[in-house]
């Protein structure tokens, strides 16, 4: 209650400030939001999945293939499995068919 009387007591001592300073923060609030729907709006529309589309990548196995084991694609170490269920040695190049949550289906490229 001590917060608004001394929030009107200033109102009615400097109103000229308070008038430019609501709308000051009133523009800037637009601004803000503006620029938040137009970033925001690629993650949305997009999906939040997007950054890990992995179908087309390539890599190499660190371990074989039978037919689960483990390659590493752009730096980063994922379970994968052969889609023929065939097996695929160690340090052989793949090529991501389809991901499937945390697993990746591959192929080797011969």
């Amino acid at each position: 209650m001590a917060g608004i009387i001394i929030v009107l007591i200033l109102y009615f001592l400097f109103s000229e400030i308070f008038i430019t300073g609501t709308i000051l923060v009133s523009i800037g609030l637009l601004v803000f939001l503006l620029i938040k729907y137009y970033v925001v709006r690629d993650y949305i529309e997009s999906g939040i999945d997007r950054h890990y589309r992995m179908e087309s990548r390539t890599g190499i196995t660190l371990t074989e293939l039978n037919p689960i084991g483990y390659v590493r694609i752009e730096g980063e170490k994922w379970q994968a499995r052969s889609v023929d269920d065939n097996a695929i040695p160690p340090n052989r190049k793949i090529e991501v068919v389809k991901r499937e949550g945390l697993l990746l289906y591959v192929k080797e490229i011969k």
